[in-house]
């Protein structure tokens, strides 16, 4: 045993990439290629995870993928307005009846629908009543619509991230400098620019031979319909209490919205969306510029102000001919994604915490021996079965299957071979348990996986609490807290507020979330 041992410790470490990667392609400038996904592969990674999920979505805000999606037929949305009449053109609808219910006030106009007036999500108010229960215009009496689809919406356009969250951020730069090909940031904007928004992607859709809608996140999922009068049904309009009192008391309001919010964390829930991966078109598929200009060393998220013109329209044209070109099938690449997580998140986060040096070993042999043959060993062998042990039951058909699966695979090659170098040094006593400790962290921060950063379970009077545009502070998105509503309040938390910029007045100070310049607090 020790002889054999000895073998396996002897043999240079690697790193095992699969055959379906080779050869890297050099396609035309700015094409989409192997070598940028593999760069960016912790970054395809996590946009896959992250996808359809308020959880990933907040944390790693500024999206940069594009999926295109379906709805079933039957699928209920929500709706708040101020009038009860079925609702024509373009509109939003909300995923949640809380999220509707925010729009429930006789304030004309409404959303998630169309045009959102003052007082809905985008658009700051004045600061309510001393003695409101809610926030201000809560008492005013709107209506909260509820439609059904009458048939598959398969025209859907998923853009993942933050995507409805009014900011300079980043959080709106695929849809203003990529779709719309417009470099503004609709300061001073009604309602940070989203009316004009709105029409400018539908528009753009009818000229790619139609889209229902455009499906993004903020304070939870929302779509952005071209046509309420096509593939949608009527179900009804309910008038909302009216007052502050009675039947209209709601001293939890902003808590169980955080609540319903959390639900979708990890998620949409019912099947309401099936997303297609194998036609995922995303900017780290491709040779850009994805750096963050702001002086602010914790934004590190990406942004696209110094890509080149170019290449992003490069990016539009391939995301143009993949949604007409006829559906095959998706894999679900989130699914793979999804089992590598639930093997390692954990288990990995545990290693990262400096364990002596003999638990550290057990652990990582619980999650390498399936991959050795003590019959025939090869550190070289092994690593390549553990990059590809997931990926062996996928099926690749389009270029973009091919990507994903190179970029997984590299993702597991790195923590593969990180693994395998960890045993051999503890096996060996080459290198200190911390030393091992420190390749581990390494290995963790550049996956930045979000699962680091759950919460676990809270009680049942808490949520995780995380920054979502527009609330949130700098500390609730570095260091999410289970909160109960006492510490929510109303929406006002303690602290820097994290987002910046938003419809209709300055960015303020680079980093600073407070403060006369900065966003002021906003309430729901």
């Amino acid at each position: 045993m020790a002889k054999s041992l000895f073998l396996l410790l002897s043999l240079p470490l690697s790193l095992a990439i699969p055959s379906l990667q080779e050869p890297i392609l050099d396609p035309a400038e700015h094409g989409d290629n192997f070598r940028s996904a593999n760069e960016n592969a912790n970054l395809i990674f996590n946009s896959i995870h992250s996808s359809m999920r308020q959880w990933g979505s907040s944390l790693q805000h500024n999206g940069m993928s594009f999926f295109p999606a379906s709805i079933p037929e039957g699928t209920l949305f929500y709706h708040g307005r101020g009038t009860p009449e079925p609702v024509k053109g373009i509109e939003w609808l909300a995923f949640e009846v809380e999220h509707a219910e925010n729009f429930a006030r006789g304030r004309g106009g409404g959303g998630p629908g169309g045009r959102r007036p003052p007082g809905g999500p985008g658009e700051e108010r004045p600061n309510g009543r001393p003695d409101s229960k809610g926030p201000p215009g809560f008492g005013e009496a709107g209506y909260l619509h509820v439609y059904r689809t009458n048939r598959r919406l398969d025209k859907i356009l998923y853009i993942d991230g933050m995507s409805a969250g009014k900011t300079d951020m980043g959080t709106l730069d695929t849809q203003d400098i990529l779709l719309l090909e417009n470099n503004s940031t609709h300061d001073g904007a009604p309602m940070g620019g989203e009316e004009e928004r709105a029409k400018g992607l539908c528009e753009m859709g009818k000229q790619w031979g139609g889209i229902d809608g455009f499906l993004r996140m903020e304070a939870g999922f929302e779509i952005i319909y071209c046509d309420f009068e096509d593939g949608l049904d009527f179900v009804q309009a309910h008038k909302r209490p009216s007052g502050n009192d009675g039947p209209a008391l709601n001293d939890l309001h902003e808590f169980e919205y955080s609540r319903a919010i959390a639900a979708r964390y990890h998620g949409i829930g019912g099947g309401r969306v099936e997303i297609d991966y194998s036609s995922m078109v995303s900017a780290f598929f491709y040779p850009m510029n994805l750096s963050n200009p702001h002086p602010d060393p914790k934004q590190i998220l990406p942004r696209l102000d110094s890509a080149d013109t170019d290449g992003l329209a490069r990016i539009k044209s391939d995301l143009k001919s993949i949604w007409g070109r006829e559906k095959t099938g998706s894999t679900r690449w989130q699914d793979v994604v999804d089992m590598i997580m639930a093997r390692y998140s954990d288990r990995l986060q545990y290693l990262g915490v400096s364990p002596a040096a003999d638990i550290m070993l057990s652990e990582i042999n619980n999650l390498l021996n399936i991959y050795i043959d003590y019959n025939e060993l090869s550190t070289e062998k092994s690593i390549e079965t553990c990059t590809n042990h997931y990926l062996i039951p996928t099926t690749v058909s389009t270029l973009q299957d091919r990507l994903i699966h190179s970029a997984i695979a590299t993702v597991m090659s790195k923590v593969c071979n990180t693994l395998f170098s960890v045993r051999q040094d503890l096996l060996s006593e080459n290198e200190s348990q911390a030393a091992a400790a420190v390749k581990i962290a390494s290995l963790n921060d550049w996956l930045n996986w979000t699962t680091f950063l759950d919460c676990g379970v809270c009680k049942y009077d808490e949520v995780c609490y995380i920054a979502v545009w527009p609330w949130g502070t700098v500390e609730d998105h570095f260091n999410p807290k289970c909160k109960n509503s006492t510490a929510i309040g109303h929406w006002q938390s303690e602290g820097d507020r994290y987002w910046r910029g938003g419809p209709g007045r300055g960015r303020g100070p680079p980093g600073d979330g407070k403060g006369p310049n900065g966003p002021p607090p906003m309430e729901l």
